[in-house]
């Protein structure tokens, strides 16, 4: 009982009014006094005789000794004459037995009324009963039903949440994986240029455009993947949110009718349903701290590659700039002992052209002298200036290449020509790179300019090629 008062006091209230209104009933119902005219409606002349009190208390204790029969009482006629009663004593002693049976039969009518209708009423109170648990055992399994629900629906959007993330590591792993494929062919091309040392001018230019258009390819890709990323995280938000208003506004309406139904339901109910949010939101903390933590994790081990990339194509770099050097150093050499070679060769066609020009006639001996000491530097000279621009411009041009970094905005199709003053060893001079002529596009010119600060020192010759040629030289730059 005070289960109930305190789980649905409105029931306990019904149940008391009901059993206040049935003793009200059965105090009403009672009869304390009936009258014995019989229905009818018309009077009967009885004889009755005044006997005392004895002859009455005699009557009353013979009825109790002895069982009570129900007498059947017949109309009285009327007489035609008035004669008095010859046994007045026995006919009043009838009379008051017939009415002791009556009332006797009256009190268990009446009884048995009551007992009829206390069971009717029981049988009621019963039923309303049923009735009340039927209907609190129907609200439980409603909100059992709707908290399965419930819990079905946070299963399904913890395995799209699952799917999800696994799709976007996929995502990631392939990016990587493409990343170090692109790395790897970096390398390859890199050793392939090594080893195609003779085509290296026209093969640079092309594995150059190439890498480029891989690096821009990439840089695309992941701005898209990145771009997809941020519509899918948008998308999932706005998907989480509706869901929430959506749970929030079934929420409401479930507290509403609980409020109605009863007020204390109503309060276990939303305590449960902040307990659920509040379940919920250390989920979702949880749930954001790893996936910040695999995102770091990912950032660090991209960083990572990115660096052993960028260490990988250092040291290439350096092992090809030791290498040029080393070439261009033996180079040098030969080019110096065959200019020496040249110049012996041409000193002696010199003493001989000399010596044959003293055996022929004195005219013109001074004008062919010129004609011969001028035609051979001249064509030495064409010579060292076809070595220089096959061996040194296209490396220089290639290492600034390498370092050079494209303004935003700014296409590729353009040309600057910029003057370079060099220290012996290939080492820019500070201060000493100017434009000479422009492309058009100021932030053009300064990335080639602070390229070839970038690129110093430059594989030069030495001697009277490097003081001859690359002191103070004029550098063409064209991606």
């Amino acid at each position: 009982m005070w289960q109930i008062l305190r789980h649905n006091p409105g029931a306990f209230y019904w149940s008391l009014g009901l059993h206040v209104l049935f003793a009200l009933l059965l105090f009403v119902g009672i009869r304390f006094e009936r009258s014995v005219t019989e229905a009818g409606g018309q009077a009967r002349a009885v004889q009755a005789t005044i006997v005392s009190d004895r002859a009455l208390e005699q009557m009353v204790a013979g009825l109790i000794d002895e069982p009570i029969e129900l007498i059947t009482e017949t109309p009285a006629e009327e007489p035609t004459e008035a004669q008095p009663d010859p046994t007045p004593g026995v006919d009043e002693s009838e009379e008051q037995t017939r009415r002791a049976a009556e009332a006797i039969r009256l009190e268990t009518e009446r009884l048995a009324e009551a007992e009829a209708e206390a069971e009717r009423l029981a049988a009621e109170q019963a039923r309303l009963e049923a009735e009340r648990q039927a209907a609190e055992e129907a609200r439980l399994e409603a909100e059992r039903l709707a908290a399965e629900q419930a819990r079905l629906e946070a299963e399904r959007l913890a395995a799209e949440q699952a799917r999800l993330e696994a799709e976007r590591l996929a995502a990631e792993q392939a990016r990587l994986e493409a990343e170090r494929q692109a790395a790897a062919e970096a390398a390859r091309l890199a050793e392939q240029r090594r080893r195609e040392a003779e085509r290296r001018a026209a093969e640079q230019a092309r594995l150059e455009a190439e890498r480029q258009a891989a690096e821009q390819a990439r840089l695309e890709a992941e701005r898209r993947a990145a771009e997809q990323a941020r519509l899918e995280a948008e998308r999932r938000a706005a998907e989480q949110a509706r869901l929430e208003a959506e749970r929030l506004a079934a929420e409401q309406a479930r507290l509403e009718a609980e409020r109605q139904a009863a007020a204390e339901a109503a309060r276990l109910a939303e305590l449960r349903r902040l307990e659920a949010e509040r379940q919920a939101a250390e989920q979702a903390r949880l749930e954001a701290e790893r996936q910040a933590a695999e995102q770091a994790r990912l950032e660090a081990e991209r960083q990572a590659a990115e660096q052993a990339r960028l260490e990988a194509e250092r040291q290439a770099e350096a092992e090809r700039q030791r290498r040029l050097e080393a070439e261009a150093e033996l180079l040098a050499a030969m080019e110096e002992e065959r200019l020496a070679a040249e110049l012996a060769r041409a000193q002696q066609e010199q003493a001989a052209r000399e010596r044959a020009a003293e055996q022929r006639a004195r005219h013109g001996a001074d004008e062919a002298q010129r004609t011969l000491e001028s035609d051979p530097r001249s064509e030495l000279e064409a010579e060292q200036i076809s070595y220089l621009t096959e061996r040194y411009v296209p490396a220089i041009r290639d290492r600034v290449r390498q370092v050079w970094v494209q303004p935003m905005a700014v296409d590729r199709n353009r040309t600057t020509v910029v003057s370079i003053q060099l220290l012996p060893g290939g080492t820019v001079v500070p201060d000493s790179v100017r434009v000479v002529r422009s492309s058009g596009n100021t932030a053009f010119d300064q990335s080639v300019v602070a390229a070839i600060y970038r690129a110093s020192p430059f594989q030069v010759p030495t001697g009277q090629l490097f003081e001859r040629y690359f002191r103070d030289f004029d550098f063409t730059f064209k991606p």
